[in-house]
């Protein structure tokens, strides 16, 4: 029997213009004993038979189709069947550039870590924007980044937020039965990471690795602001589940406090305009003053773009908050790094 070091997890949902990019991203690595198990979520259009194609040219795709459950009910259906000896997951229209398995591989089999993060690029129409590291590269125990795992102070959320550009080890994830959580429609990734990184003895962050590329081509899918409010909500009630293990949990909810009134804002700037955004915005404000401000966000490491927006938010200049969103950034997120 032809052994598997690591099974590719692909879940996929009406993604017939990326699919078989991201599948040859797959076939083109140095790194041959693998499996790429193509997970279907009751997609629409041709995505389905596009990956049974694809089946038949390559004996190690694996397609499988559920009805539309979404994306963490399609990762857990593949972990679920992975054979592997590590997992790595790719959405179906994001891509791993050439010779990435291998460097994985090579890197979490020589340490002995637990599993391996790597930083990604942005791609704008084949424009990559690397993404600024958010920690130093190097090796981790969980105590090390309790503090900050959360909420870092950065409007940028969870410290490890994606399950993508990462290898994890198959042994441990089935061994703890650690899932995506089903129920939660945002932020899954950086909860999965959260649980798994809590059974892991040590770690690397490879900021200066550049394995993964996410495609940059839609905008926030919430339209309704008050659903939006509701899905952080919900993942601040899932955390506290950490209140044993975090112990500054109470101060790094407080930034994310921030975080989600910052995101928020932000995505309320693409959807609304007039007086509405104006209310909203206050509303999402009212309740931080400066001192709060400087106590609970990490300015020094917050990026260019950002730390303009925090100085608005701060001073609650509502109106130039809004500009730089709507007129400015568009005009440089495909040159700004993040």
């Amino acid at each position: 029997m032809r052994k598997i070091i690591i099974s590719v997890i692909i879940p996929i949902f009406n993604s017939e213009k990326w699919i078989k990019l991201a599948v040859e991203s797959i076939w083109n690595q140095s790194l041959e004993d693998i499996e790429i198990i193509c997970i279907d979520d009751g997609s629409t259009d041709s995505s389905y038979a596009i990956c049974k194609l694809l089946a038949q040219k390559d004996s190690r795709i694996i397609v499988m189709q559920q009805a539309n459950k979404g994306v963490s009910a399609a990762r857990n259906k593949g972990i679920n069947s992975a054979k592997g000896k590590y997992i790595i997951f790719l959405d179906s229209d994001d891509y791993y550039v050439k010779n990435s398995l291998i460097t994985m591989f090579d890197d979490i089999n020589n340490t002995g870590v637990d599993c391996v993060f790597y930083n990604h690029f942005y791609d704008y129409n084949g424009r990559l924007i690397p993404r600024k590291p958010r920690l130093d590269s190097g090796e981790y125990t969980f105590k090390d980044v309790m503090t900050s795992i959360l909420d870092d102070g950065t409007l940028t959320g969870i410290l490890f937020g994606s399950s993508c550009g990462v290898i994890y080890k198959t042994e441990i994830i089935k061994k703890y039965n650690i899932k995506f959580n089903e129920n939660i429609k945002i932020n899954e990734d950086g909860l999965f990471n959260i649980d798994y990184l809590i059974k892991t003895k040590k770690f690397i962050y490879s900021g200066d690795s550049f394995l993964y590329c996410y495609r940059q081509y839609k905008s926030n899918g919430y339209s309704d602001i008050k659903l939006l409010y509701q899905r952080y909500n919900e993942i601040n009630n899932y955390c506290n589940k950490f209140a044993g293990v975090i112990t500054n949990m109470d101060q790094q909810l407080l930034s994310r406090s921030i975080t989600v009134a910052f995101q928020l804002s932000v995505v309320a700037c693409n959807k609304m305009a007039g007086k509405k955004l104006n209310i909203l915005i206050n509303d999402l404000w009212r309740n931080f003053d400066l001192t709060f401000y400087f106590k609970h966000m990490n300015f020094y490491k917050i990026n260019l773009y950002k730390r303009v927006l925090a100085f608005f938010m701060c001073t609650k200049q509502i109106k130039l908050f809004i500009l730089v969103v709507k007129k400015v950034y568009p005009l440089l997120k495909s040159r700004l790094r993040r």
